[in-house]
């Protein structure tokens, strides 16, 4: 059902159907994941195929990361389950402790970009 993504699998996978083609450095930054645990991921997704890397043609440093066919087929096809996952986790709360699990969330955003480094 998940054609054998991992969770991390499928929030860089997440990141690429929300931004389309982008870079590393915004899928780390909006994920908080370190540079070596995406690095890892997006290895192992690119050697499954399911994500590519072509040099951007602005900034020969950057690399541009987005879906294959097989990417895009695999997201759609594991997409129903991983929303499924997602309701089951959250149907254990009742209707305010949702709202006041996600204001909180958005609490720690807001306190976690002001604290970061500019120029980040």
């Amino acid at each position: 059902q998940t054609s054998g993504l991992s969770l991390t699998d499928w929030r860089v996978l997440v990141m690429l159907e929300t931004f389309g083609q982008t870079t590393s450095t915004k899928i780390a930054k909006e994920i908080e994941f370190d540079k070596g645990q995406l690095s890892r991921c997006l290895r192992r997704l690119q050697n499954a195929g399911l994500v590519k890397s072509t040099i951007s043609e602005e900034d020969s440093r950057r690399q541009l990361l987005e879906f294959t066919v097989l990417g895009r087929e695999t997201f759609e096809k594991a997409r129903p389950h991983m929303r499924a996952r997602q309701k089951q986790l959250l149907d254990c709360m009742e209707m305010e402790e949702k709202h006041m699990f996600f204001r909180s969330l958005e609490k720690l955003e807001q306190v976690a970009d002001k604290s970061e480094p500019p120029n980040e």
